[in-house]
């Protein structure tokens, strides 16, 4: 996970427009995808800190999502947890 300047598809490089002061992006690399929903769909947050989230697919074999942070970079903290697998980002507020 690392801050980024800009939201950018893979491969092309064009931009994505992603609400928010702010990008966090979350690379995983060997990901298995069971995502079956629509794709591309962002998702906005009820909670302040968070503009919106946007799943930007898998690109050879690193699936990727964007954070949209309502703020300047903030610290961030990542933790792994097990049954059900998950990734818990957790972004300070500002």
């Amino acid at each position: 996970m690392s801050w980024v300047d800009k939201a950018s598809w893979d491969g092309s490089g064009k931009p994505i427009a992603l609400n928010g002061q702010s990008v966090l992006l979350v690379s995983i690399d060997h990901a298995a995808s069971a995502f079956d929903g629509p794709r591309y769909k962002p998702v906005y947050s009820p909670e302040p800190t968070i503009a919106e989230v946007f799943p930007a697919g898998s690109f050879e074999g690193v699936h990727r999502q964007f954070i949209g942070v309502n703020s300047g970079r903030v610290g961030f903290n990542v933790t792994s947890l097990t049954n059900p697998t998950r990734l818990v980002v957790d972004i300070a507020a500002s």
